[in-house]
Formats: C-alpha cells, structure tokens, sequence
C-alpha cells in the first residue's frame, strides 16, 4: 500500500502522511487507496471463527461495532457480500465525518455513546497494535490483538501484553491466535456465555 501510495516505510503513518501533501497529491493518494481498499474488500476472506463469534455475541445481546482506516465503500461492499449476520453498529469508516482516524479513540468513544455503554464494559479487538489497541487504550477500553503468529514465544494462550513493548498504549490487555482463543478470553475474563 505505501508503496503505490508513495509513502516510504521511514516516514510515519500513512494517513498522517499524506495530509500533509498538497491537495492533488492528496487526490490522487485517495485514489490509490480507494482502489486498493475496493480490490482488498472484493477479496475478502472471513476469518474463520469470525461469523460463529459475533453470533454468539448477537444471541447474548451483546453489542458489536466496527471501526475501521478504510473507507466506507469498503465497509458497505463487506457487509452486502461477504458478512451473512446483520451489520456491525455503529461501522465507522476513515471517511465517516467528525472523527480522526485510528489510533485516535474518537471513533471508539463515539461507539461507547451511540450504545450508552462505560468503557470499562468494553473490548476492543483488533488486528494492530499501533492501530486498534492504542484506540481501544486511549479510550479506555479492554483490548485483545488478534496476533495469527501468537505474539508471543512460548506458545502460551490469551498471554496478557506478551511480546508488545510494555508500557505503551500499544500494549494489549490480552493476545489471541484466532476467534476461538477471542471467544474464550471474553468467556472467562468477562463472563461471557457465563463462567467467570
């Protein structure tokens, strides 16, 4: 992405990045990404475990919302093509007008207030450190980094802040491999589905 975009690894966020760029270096930045994003969103593929999860969630009436750096294009395509459950509430898009992007908590806290929920009831599960767990941080929030490779080096499950700089708002209350590991962090820690 930073590379068609333009964006050298060395210079920062990406989105950051480009708004400080001229207005037609910031257009055609768009339009990379608006293709990139449109080929990422036609591609999908569910992780598993994703669907079976927020069903549980909607059978415990348990809220579930999106926050995402994409655009909304990309969010309405995945929910009309690639998501069987109704959609998440409130979606917020990098395009959603009024808040700063990930890993500002503005989307977060907007959450929070749409559903007139305390943080501290609150988890925020996400693929980024620097992105997701810092927003879900800033906003209080309890945060698990969905980490496929583990983030860890001992193979341990559910690890609290293993393998994440200690100290920052990048660290995550809990690291999972997968859904299940999420599922079952949300069972235990929170007494979800019951068990606490």
């Amino acid at each position: 992405m930073r590379k068609r975009v333009g964006v050298h690894p060395t210079e920062g966020d990406l989105l950051e990045t480009v708004a400080t760029w001229s207005a037609a270096e910031q257009e055609r930045a768009r339009r990379v990404l608006a293709d990139i994003e449109r080929e990422a969103a036609e591609n999908t593929v569910l992780m598993p475990g994703i669907v079976d999860l927020c069903r549980a969630l909607d059978e415990a009436s348990i809220r579930r919302s999106l926050v995402t750096r994409n655009v909304g294009k990309s969010v309405d395509l995945f929910h009309n093509r690639h998501f069987p459950l109704p959609p998440f509430h409130p979606a917020v898009a990098r395009d959603t007008g009024g808040f700063r992007h990930k890993p500002h908590p503005d989307a977060l806290l907007h959450c929070l207030e749409t559903w007139g929920v305390d943080a501290h009831h609150t988890v925020m599960i996400g693929d980024s450190a620097r992105d997701d767990v810092a927003a879900g941080r800033r906003a209080g929030c309890w945060t698990v980094l969905l980490a496929p490779g583990g983030g860890d080096e001992d193979g341990s499950r559910g690890v609290r802040g293993r393998g994440i700089e200690v100290g920052t708002d990048s660290e995550p209350h809990w690291i999972a491999r997968d859904m299940a590991e999420v599922h079952e962090i949300l069972r235990s820690e929170f007494g979800v589905w019951g068990g606490q």
